[in-house]
Formats: C-alpha cells, sequence, structure tokens
C-alpha cells in the first residue's frame, strides 16, 4: 500500500511552518545507525504537519506533508512536497470542493464524485498512518474506500508494553492493513492510537527514545508476517499427483534460440517429460489440462540486483 511503505526522515522543517512545542520526534533508522528523524505536530485542530527525511549515502528523501480534516475527521486537503529518494521533485495534492475530490500526483490527474474516501499519497510520509488509524476507527466496520480505488480495513494483532532509553514503559499495538491487494501492511501505534513505529530489514521509524526496541519488535512482526505467507502457500498450492499438461502454447527453445508454436509440454514430478506439436502428442488420462493459446511459455528469468520485499512475490506470481 503506497501509503503504508514508505520509509523514513532527517528533521529540516521549512521556515514557514516552525517547529511546534509538542512537536513529536522519529528516529529513522538504518543498519544499526540513526539517518534521520519523522516529526509530526499540529498547528491548530484537525491541521496536521508532517516531514521526514534521510540520508542513504547520499540519495533519501526530503519530505513535507500537510492535511487538514472536516469536523467528521475525514481528510478534505493533502498536500505532499519535496524530493523523493531519488532527489527528483514531489508535488503532490489531494483537495475536496463542492462534493468532489480531485487528485494530482506523477501518475494521476483524476476527479471524482467525493463520498468520504481516503486518498492514498505516493509519496506521503510514514506519520500519516496515524490519521489512517484514527479514520478507520470512526468507520462503520472499520473499513474505508480509497481512492482511485479499493477499500483498506484493519485488524489488531498484537499487544505488549515497551520501555524507553530511560526506562519508561509504554503500551504498543500492531496493526494490520489490508484490502488494497498484496499480503497485510503493519504499522505499531501506541495503545491510545498514535503512531509509534514501522519496521523494516532495511529501515526503521521509531519512536525517539525507544530505538532499543527495533530488533525484538521486528521479530515478532515477521513471525506474524510468516504466517500469512505460511498459510497462502498452504491453501493456494495446488498439488498435482498424476501430471500437468500445457496445451496449444508457444514454447521458446533456450538452446537453440527459437520458438515452437502450438506445443503441448507434458509435465510429471517436477520434470518436463515431453514436448511436442499439440496434434500429435496425447495427453495422459488424469493429467491437469492447462490451455496456453495466445500464451509464451519459457524458462524463469531471474532478477540479479533487484530491492524486492517479501510482500512483492505474491503479487508477481499472480
Amino acid at each position: 500500500m503506497k501509503l503504508l511503505i514508505l520509509v523514513t526522515g532527517c528533521f529540516l522543517f521549512a521556515a514557514s511552518h516552525a517547529q511546534q512545542a509538542d512537536t513529536i520526534k522519529y528516529s529513522v533508522v538504518n543498519a544499526g545507525k540513526i539517518t534521520g528523524i519523522q516529526t509530526i505536530f499540529n498547528e491548530k485542530a484537525n491541521d496536521y504537519y508532517y516531514h521526514f527525511e534521510y540520508n542513504d549515502r547520499g540519495r533519501g528523501p526530503s519530505i513535507n506533508t500537510h492535511i487538514k480534516t472536516n469536523e467528521k475527521g475525514i481528510i478534505v486537503l493533502q498536500e505532499v512536497s519535496g524530493i523523493d529518494y531519488f532527489k527528483n521533485k514531489v508535488q503532490e495534492k489531494f483537495e475536496v470542493k463542492n462534493g468532489k475530490a480531485t487528485w494530482k500526483n506523477k501518475f494521476e490527474n483524476e476527479t471524482t464524485v467525493f463520498n468520504g474516501q481516503l486518498y492514498s499519497s505516493i509519496n506521503g510520509t510514514p506519520g500519516e498512518a496515524e490519521l489512517l488509524y484514527k479514520i478507520l476507527m470512526a468507520q462503520p466496520a472499520n473499513k474505508i474506500a480509497v481512492l482511485p480505488s479499493g477499500n483498506i480495513s484493519f485488524k489488531k494483532v498484537k499487544e505488549m508494553p515497551v520501555v524507553d532509553e530511560k526506562n519508561n514503559q509504554l503500551a504498543v499495538q500492531l496493526i494490520g492493513f489490508s484490502g488494497l491487494g498484496g499480503p497485510p501492511s503493519y504499522t505499531w501505534y501506541t495503545a491510545d492510537g498514535h503512531y509509534f513505529a514501522s519496521l523494516s530489514d532495511w529501515s526503521s521509524i521509531i519512536l525517539k527514545g525507544f530505538e532499543k526496541n527495533i530488533e525484538p519488535l521486528l521479530t515478532i512482526q515477521k513471525e506474524i508476517e510468516k504466517k500469512f505467507y505460511t498459510n497462502l502457500a498452504q491453501t493456494i498450492t495446488e498439488k498435482i499427483n498424476t501430471g500437468i499438461a500445457i496445451k496449444n502454447v508457444t514454447v521458446f527453445n533456450a538452446g537453440e534460440g527459437s520458438t515452437f508454436a502450438n506445443a503441448t509440454v507434458l509435465i510429471k514430478n517436477d520434470r518436463i517429460e515431453k514436448t511436442g506439436n499439440s496434434l500429435y502428442t496425447p495427453i495422459p488420462a488424469g493429467y491437469k489440462i492447462i490451455d496456453g493459446t495466445g500464451k509464451f511459455l519459457m524458462p524463469g528469468l531471474w532478477e540479479m540486483h533487484g530491492h524486492f520485499f517479501m510482500e512483492n512475490g505474491p503479487l508477481m506470481m499472480a
């Protein structure tokens, strides 16, 4: 999910929005080192400001977000500006006027009837997840429609105490967000619903002073994430005890650099046992038949330098 998978933050706020006394600070931690800060503050009721930036070997974003909500707590203005990880300019805006929702980013420039939907920003800050949780808590069945499409809901999966560097205790909870496709996305909150942390192997954001909790909390989170994939593998995997026949497919012969159209490929015990013209290659009884008409069959390819995460797997396979 665009809103939740973003990572990061070092404090450098625009001069027009001076740091408030009640500013909440978060550390951005990469490979055990603090590389940035995220900040959150309210200038007034229903008026929220977020900033995050971090340094990753000279790369890294510097993002400011300003959000306004209406009297019902629904977002009616969301402005995102700054630079992204590769130092490209970011200018993103969502606004509600006269019953219409309009949003513009580097991919979209759309308008639709507004029925309280949530805009999911592309380059927003991780701390905006606090408002997401607050809005969902107020929705029937804790579910809300998202622009441009889809719905998002949440489930509480873990509660536990943590202590900061001064040994002050704080109750936190792990929330899993679902509904936008792919596996759940997890974020840590305090017991009263404030954003606490976003954790991953690569980069983590956590309330300042609680950095020592990253490793134990991430271990718990990864165990919960693992259950999703284990269950997915058990429920969607089809075990074929006989064999598989892919018929009417175009086969790529890697050894010769050629293609063979209208082919049938027979597979048994995880090995290709025969390939031939579909007209002359009988399919044994009991084989699982897959129609490859209009499709292309080739050996698997390997991405030798890709920054992939576990959640990419099911989406790629789908």
